[in-house]
């Protein structure tokens, strides 16, 4: 295991990091292992409350990261950006455009996708976001 992974940080840490606008120290804030884990409930395609477990943290692009690791790797969708709170739904689906979709969640992230041809295109925007852990 790379020993960047044993070091440990706490979400306030990285989020006090990117307050602070160093920009070396964002630099240098590569994956590391939380020492409080964030656990969360995500609710599947069939309704289900399902438990998350994100286990490590980083700064990519001056945003707070967290993630599970597999083979010490991980996958876009599984590092969601933090942030402190999410619109409600019923915010959300009045959103008609992307730009309004970025100024809730900002830029976006994770997958992306365009398909089509001559006036028929058809495009995805995606972002995976987490907010505060579930008191459960």
């Amino acid at each position: 295991m790379p020993a960047a992974y044993g070091e440990e940080i706490t979400l306030e840490q990285l989020l006090a990091i990117i307050a602070s606008k160093d920009e070396a120290a964002m630099r240098s804030a590569k994956f590391k292992k939380l020492k409080t884990q964030w656990v969360g409930d995500i609710v599947n395609d069939e309704g289900e409350t399902l438990k998350l477990r994100l286990e490590y943290g980083a700064i990519m692009g001056g945003e707070p990261y967290l993630a599970r690791m597999f083979n010490h790797r991980f996958a876009s969708s599984e590092a969601p950006v933090y942030v402190e709170s999410l619109p409600q739904g019923k915010d959300v689906k009045s959103i008609k455009t992307v730009k309004e979709l970025e100024k809730h969640f900002g830029e976006s992230h994770g997958f992306t996708s365009a398909w089509g041809f001559d006036d028929r295109m058809h495009w995805t925007v995606g972002w995976t976001l987490v907010t505060k852990e579930s008191p459960t």
